[in-house]
């Protein structure tokens, strides 16, 4: 009973990540046939290992890896055909459990200064009270291109009489780039809602417990992301990285500091790069005669000795639409 208590156990995760992406399948499905049709046969071969117990226990995290790959490979198709910087695509689902509306940080990874320091989640909110870390989510199989994280949240530099300090020390982060979150005193001002507040100077009052944070993000609708605050835009490079981070930390130690965030978001701006094969010449797009003709992505077009038919000299991307003319 040990061991199958322990084998259950470290099956776990990778059945919630099954009915994650389940979820998301049905919640979220996408119009391109084809790309349904390869997430479902991919689908449907882990789910069927994992309920017949097919799998070794070592095997179990990669297996979530590769559910996380190709279920976020599938539910970018139609952002990566639509997205771009005015019309972002709002890919927010692809975040586990972004507004922590349990109450816990399921799909999150919090590592912290002092040992087995976990924060603490209550009111939908997730705070980290005079302690460095870092809260974060790894996205596999995301495409190249530009993409924005933003949350509601606010930081404290300190005990509650510095409330009036704008030095902010957590961050928002895509990757390697970050961007500060709000100071406390951001949304200061005289009225209060329920919870603790704290009048630190004529009419500035500020949040002093999860309660009264709450209040002031879900009531009094304070500290929202703006083109400058709580907001984070920054390009990711899928050729030099298979992984995606998001999240927020701090690295600075600050006696009675206090971070507290919720309602993270995430989208998805196109990749004004392009993607995939950006630049083909007309030379590019036929082999030689005697061996057929191909397209792009190596399917025979014409058999071989067949007259291949000419194509007008330019400058072509994947799908063959022509952008320049020599």
């Amino acid at each position: 009973m040990t061991r199958a208590r322990n084998s259950a156990a470290l099956y776990a995760p990778l059945g919630r990540i099954l009915d994650w992406s389940a979820s998301l399948s049905v919640t979220h499905p996408q119009s391109d046939a084809e790309a349904r049709e390869n997430y479902e046969k991919q689908y449907t071969t882990i789910r069927t290992a994992y309920e017949e117990g097919e799998y070794e226990h070592s095997a179990i995290s990669s297996t979530v890896t590769s559910v996380k790959t190709f279920t976020c490979q599938y539910q970018m198709t139609d952002a990566r055909h639509t997205a771009t910087e005015s019309k972002p695509a709002d890919i927010t689902h692809l975040m586990q459990n972004p507004d922590f509306a349990d109450n816990t940080i399921e799909g999150w990874t919090l590592t912290a200064s002092g040992t087995g320091y976990k924060g603490r989640v209550a009111y939908a909110c997730f705070e980290v009270w005079n302690h460095t870390f870092n809260l974060g989510q790894v996205l596999y199989g995301m495409p190249s291109g530009t993409y924005r994280l933003t949350a509601q949240a606010f930081y404290r530099n300190g005990a509650r009489d510095n409330a009036a300090s704008t030095d902010v020390h957590a961050l928002l982060y895509i990757g390697n780039e970050t961007a500060e979150i709000a100071p406390i005193s951001r949304g200061a001002n005289n009225s209060s809602g329920a919870g603790d507040w704290y009048t630190y100077a004529t009419n500035k009052k500020v949040p002093n417990d999860m309660e009264a944070a709450a209040a002031a993000f879900n009531d009094l609708h304070r500290y929202r992301p703006t083109s400058s605050i709580n907001t984070l835009t920054a390009d990711y490079d899928a050729t030099t990285s298979t992984r995606l981070s998001v999240g927020m930390k701090k690295t600075r130690a600050v006696a009675d500091d206090w971070t507290i965030m919720n309602n993270f978001t995430l989208s998805y701006l196109g990749n004004a790069g392009g993607d995939g094969i950006e630049e083909v010449k007309d030379e590019g797009l036929k082999r030689k005669n005697e061996e057929g003709v191909f397209d792009l992505s190596g399917r025979r077009i014409l058999p071989r000795n067949a007259k291949a038919p000419l194509l007008p000299k330019g400058i072509y991307i994947w799908n063959g639409r022509k952008i320049g003319v020599k």
